[in-house]
């Protein structure tokens, strides 16, 4: 029947909600935002695959790290690679190359954290808590997805 701290959880479900938002806010934008670099169709479609796919290999990276070192550590260095990749991101028409978005992107899904919350819920939610809170975590994926 254990819980973590109230903020505790909120903080990963606020963490939860805005990696998602921020996987696929690109979606959008991409075409346009890569025109306007000097990319084509095709490059705006690589731009939107890379960060899923380098998300997919990050969460290799990240239970790798979370086994060797604190949770906050993790989760202070991977919010931080995300800040670095979404303000590059934005910068990226003061560069002049399409490729600046293109590593932006990719810092972002390499940082997204995504095996974070799952990984939370498990060590820190008693048994019998474990489902809400895993509804609560769905609910902040979806939402996040909405609002991106």
């Amino acid at each position: 029947m254990s819980m973590p701290p109230k903020l505790s959880l909120c903080l990963i479900l606020c963490m939860a909600f805005l990696t998602c938002a921020n996987l696929v806010i690109v979606i959008p934008t991409a075409t346009g935002y890569a025109q306007a670099l000097g990319g084509d169709s095709t490059f705006s479609g690589v731009l939107i695959g890379v960060t899923p796919i380098l998300a997919s290999f990050g969460v290799f990276g990240t239970y790798w790290v979370v086994k060797r070192s604190s949770f906050s550590t993790v989760i202070q260095c991977l919010n931080f690679g995300v800040v670095c990749g979404n303000i590059l991101y934005a910068l990226a028409e003061l560069t002049g190359w399409s490729y600046t978005i293109l590593f932006a992107r990719s810092l972002i899904g390499f940082c997204a954290g995504l095996v974070i919350p799952p990984f939370y819920i498990t060590q820190v939610v008693g048994i019998k808590r474990r489902s809400e809170v895993m509804f609560y975590f769905s609910a902040a994926n979806v939402l996040g997805m909405a609002a991106g």
